[in-house]
């Protein structure tokens, strides 16, 4: 009985480590956001089913707040102006803009569709009127990630 109970305990115990475990981007992997962002990043995940949700990657440094958000859901969101650019090769009918609000709050955008689901993956950067990440890189930053969360959705 006690060799039974010995060979159960590990499973137990994984078992339960696995209920407390935080949620993971389905989409983008927190590793990926840091390497794109420079620096170790924070992460907020809100999944809701079937297969929609949110990440948000966030990095502070110094006075300038970088957040990478991916957002999946299964209605189409309007971001970008209708003249914006299509991008070819990160799923559907993808475009791309840059939103200046202020000086100090611009965000970098591309918005596609993966069969029926829409996603739309934005840098918003805060803070800073002249931010670390050059604007040429932002626009990087955020087509790269476009195409690994197309490339998980499909």
């Amino acid at each position: 009985m006690k060799l039974r109970l010995m060979f159960l305990l590990p499973f137990v115990l994984l078992s339960t480590r696995a209920l407390w475990a935080e949620p993971v981007c389905p989409w983008l992997t927190q590793g990926s956001a840091a390497a794109m962002l420079g620096g170790d990043v924070s992460s907020v995940i809100k999944l809701t089913p079937p297969g929609e949700g949110s990440c948000v990657f966030s990095l502070q440094q110094g006075a300038a707040m970088y957040s990478l958000e991916v957002v999946v859901e299964g209605t189409p969101r309007t971001v970008c102006p209708p003249t914006s650019p299509k991008l070819l090769g990160i799923g559907n009918e993808a475009v791309a803009c840059r939103l200046q609000r202020s000086p100090n709050d611009a965000v970098e955008v591309v918005s596609s569709r993966v069969r029926t689901l829409y996603f739309t993956v934005s840098l918003k950067i805060q803070g800073a009127a002249n931010p670390g990440i050059p604007l040429i890189k932002q626009r990087d930053i955020v087509e790269r990630a476009a195409e690994q969360v197309a490339g998980n959705l499909f």
